[in-house]
């Protein structure tokens, strides 16, 4: 967690703008959020690691990029999509609790995730 006097410091520089903002207005920053995972996945899924040690959670959007760091980080052009990845998030976080080995199940929501950011 970031410091107190870290946080005073950004709010009284201002906020800062979401980096990497496509065409959708979605950050292909976000990206990184879930890529590190889907590493480990695959790790998983080709050499039979046990991962659930490493891995708790995945951030939605809005947790990557705070409202109180970041401006314009939820707005009417990219609502529905932050709506749409972090209800696949929400499967993936689901599926991370329950402990799945559904490997095939995870990378098809992350590919979900990645189709969100890029198109």
């Amino acid at each position: 967690m970031m410091k107190l006097v870290e946080r005073i410091k950004i709010l009284i520089k201002g906020k800062r703008e979401v980096p990497q903002i496509g065409q959708n207005g979605i950050s292909q920053d976000y990206i990184n959020a879930v890529h590190g995972f889907y590493n480990i996945v695959m790790g998983h899924k080709n050499k039979g690691l046990d991962w659930f040690d490493r891995i708790k959670k995945i951030k939605h959007y809005e947790e990557r990029f705070p409202l109180w760091q970041y401006e314009n980080v939820i707005n009417e052009k990219n609502k529905n999509i932050v709506d749409k990845l972090n209800q696949t998030i929400d499967e993936v976080n689901k599926l991370i609790r329950n402990k799945s080995r559904d490997d095939d199940k995870y990378l098809s929501l992350i590919k979900e995730v990645q189709r969100l950011i890029y198109n």
